[in-house]
């Protein structure tokens, strides 16, 4: 959400890269990560044309759901992906718990 920020975990292969590049281009340090919120959805919408993803759910956002639906699916406990999502209500997290009559 706009002006809001969330944590996110980033694995250590991706750390580790990180310390890499900064080593080679210094000035990238503390940049690497800062994109403007426009073209970061231009790029997405991009991206996901070439990948034939419909437009309508070619929005960053769908990339939570996606992972939060993962989550609960490999068995993590709704109350720490509700953590992880950064959810104020169980009920929210709670939603993806529903699977799609294909699923079922």
């Amino acid at each position: 959400k706009k002006g809001q920020y969330r944590i996110i975990p980033i694995p250590d292969r991706l750390i580790s890269a990180y310390i890499r590049t900064v080593k080679i281009y210094p000035s990238l340090e503390g940049k690497v990560f800062k994109i403007e919120r426009n073209n970061f959805f231009t790029v997405f919408r991009e991206i996901c044309k070439k990948a034939g993803i419909p437009s309508e759910i070619s929005h960053p956002h769908v990339l939570r759901h996606k992972r939060a639906i993962e989550l609960l699916r490999a068995g993590i406990p709704t109350t720490v992906v509700q953590q992880l999502m950064e959810h104020a209500s169980l009920n929210t997290t709670a939603m993806y718990l529903r699977f799609s009559n294909i699923e079922m």
